[in-house]
């Protein structure tokens, strides 16, 4: 119902006039708040229940994860983008974070976001899993909801701004190293020993090609889901940075494109700090907050 869609913008202006306790709640944020792992409520809360000192230290230093790969975390804006499916309230899952591009011309993006404090092996679970915790339904119930629940103001309807978004992951892991271990389901391969009764030279590089090609496959199947979602794939120079998967000749014609990006931490601080991400194109978003800064 038109009734119970929110009004990004309107949201945003809103939420100016008032003091948030929890700052990683704040729809119109950044990126070190989007990141984190675990939330400043939480974390009040993991206090307020006795747990040790350590635990709660833990938790404050995991979420410095991206903090510790860019100075420029707390500068580069972004929709929190938990807090407005949360004002929707339909239970849905989401994102963490969207780059939206209020007056968005040809060859330029809208950005969807999910960051993950974890290594290659738990993110190529999340991204073979189809239940609730999978990126995938993250992906595709965020999309649901920007098409249904979400009126965002700009030069573009909904369907426009899916047509012209890109998925992206950050993760806490290396895009350089292989994944020595994958899930039993894709690693039966049998081991031939040597004398020793270690596995020969043979065999381990074997078994190296073929976790790569797994993960390949993995990231294979994932594309397409999100190609059929219809968003937005890039080049290496429309998206730059050191990411994966490769980029490949697209069905329809010889540019090398990929349907998703993924970013390590180590990577991705290096985009930051690069000046992508600056003088984005928020529009109103920021400008009513630069009106407001100038009158205090």
């Amino acid at each position: 119902m038109e009734s119970n869609k929110v009004e990004l913008l309107k949201a945003v202006q809103n939420e100016r006039g008032e003091a948030s306790v929890y700052p990683d709640e704040v729809i119109f944020s950044n990126l070190y708040y989007v990141s984190f792992s675990h939330a400043l409520r939480a974390i009040e809360g993991y206090i307020a229940a006795g747990r040790s000192d350590e635990f709660v230290r833990d938790c404050r230093d995991a979420n410095e994860w991206i903090a510790e790969k860019s100075p420029k975390v707390r500068d580069i804006n972004v929709i929190n983008f938990d807090g407005v499916v949360a004002l929707l309230g339909n239970g849905s899952t989401s994102c963490d974070a969207l780059f939206y591009n209020f007056n968005l011309t040809d060859g330029e993006f809208h950005f969807i976001t999910e960051f993950k404090n974890t290594g290659k092996l738990e993110l190529l679970r999340l991204l073979k899993s189809d239940q609730r915790d999978g990126i995938y339904r993250k992906v595709k119930d965020s999309i649901e909801n920007i098409r249904n629940n979400i009126v965002f103001g700009g030069n573009q309807e909904a369907d426009d701004i899916i047509c012209n978004m890109h998925f992206f992951i950050v993760y806490n892991g290396k895009n350089t190293a292989a994944t020595l271990v994958m899930p039993k389901a894709l690693s039966k391969a049998h081991s031939s020993k040597g004398e020793n009764g270690k596995q020969n030279h043979a065999t381990r590089t074997a078994k190296r090609v073929s976790n790569r090609k797994d993960e390949n496959e993995i990231y294979r199947q994932f594309g397409e889901k999100i190609k059929r979602l219809n968003m937005k794939p890039c080049t290496e120079d429309t998206f730059p940075g050191n990411a994966i998967p490769r980029v490949r000749k697209s069905d329809k014609g010889s540019e090398r494109i990929r349907y998703f990006t993924i970013f390590s931490a180590q990577d991705f601080g290096e985009l930051i700090d690069s000046t992508f991400f600056d003088n984005w194109k928020w529009g109103p978003y920021l400008l009513e907050e630069n009106e407001d800064s100038e009158t205090t």
